[in-house]
């Protein structure tokens, strides 16, 4: 039997063959027609969680210390200093190393006064110097803790806390942040470290007094020979935490 012509097709169509019935086996003989469509296998996809915080043995949240004193004597009198130096004592516990100027305002907030003016600025600051004195607080650079504590972690904030500046935050508490964020990614860059060290404290932005303190540590650390590489690829040194 002669061979039968092959019938037309789309170009783009996939071919099949079938053997006409009165062909004989082996005859090349051959219809070809397309090939049916094979569907594709479903592909299915598992939703893996992004730990957006993970654990960190050098991180905890900042705590505030809100507490209320009932004092007949109003806050910028000398007579309020033995109040002031159990509240101040009591909130450098919750929150030191803090910053003078938001010991001034929780003094502030415990008396339940709007605004403080310079008297009272300097009354709390006294007080304050009072308890350095008697080696009940120590202070570092306008940052008050308690004698003999050094702090081993860095503070972010907690949700619907305002964000401390980054004057408010102690240099000793930015490098510890900056050695631990660039352990544990070694080899980022400056910037990207930077970006991290805001992310961590809370900025949503990189101001110019954000960027130059934090440069400023930076160079801290490599002084300390706690950092190595170049600004292209930052790697912690480990060893003892810096200090402020």
């Amino acid at each position: 039997p002669s061979p039968v012509a092959a019938s037309p097709v789309g170009p783009t169509e996939p071919f099949g063959r079938v053997e006409r019935s009165d062909t004989a086996p082996g005859d090349q003989a051959a219809v070809r027609v397309p090939a049916q469509a094979t569907a594709p296998a479903e592909i299915t996809y598992e939703r893996v969680p992004v730990d957006r915080a993970p654990h960190r043995e050098w991180s905890t949240p900042y705590q505030v210390c809100r507490i209320t004193v009932d004092s007949p004597h109003e806050l910028h009198t000398p007579e309020a200093r033995r109040e002031l130096r159990s509240a101040l004592t009591r909130i450098v516990a919750v929150e030191g190393p803090v910053h003078e100027d938001l010991l001034v305002q929780r003094a502030r907030e415990a008396w339940g006064v709007a605004r403080a003016g310079n008297r009272i600025r300097d009354n709390v600051l006294t007080a304050a110097q009072e308890l350095v004195r008697s080696r009940s607080l120590a202070c570092d650079d306008g940052f008050y803790r308690a004698a003999g504590h050094t702090p081993a972690t860095a503070r972010t904030p907690q949700a619907g806390e305002t964000v401390r500046k980054v004057t408010l935050i102690a240099p000793a508490e930015r490098r510890l942040a900056l050695t631990e964020l660039a352990a544990e990614c070694p080899g980022m860059s400056q910037d990207e470290l930077i970006r991290q060290a805001c992310e961590f404290f809370g900025w949503r932005r990189t101001g110019a007094d954000i960027r130059t303190a934090l440069q400023s540590d930076i160079t801290e650390l490599y002084r300390q020979g706690l950092f190595q590489g170049g600004p292209d690829r930052i790697s912690a040194v480990r060893g003892d935490t810096p200090s402020g």
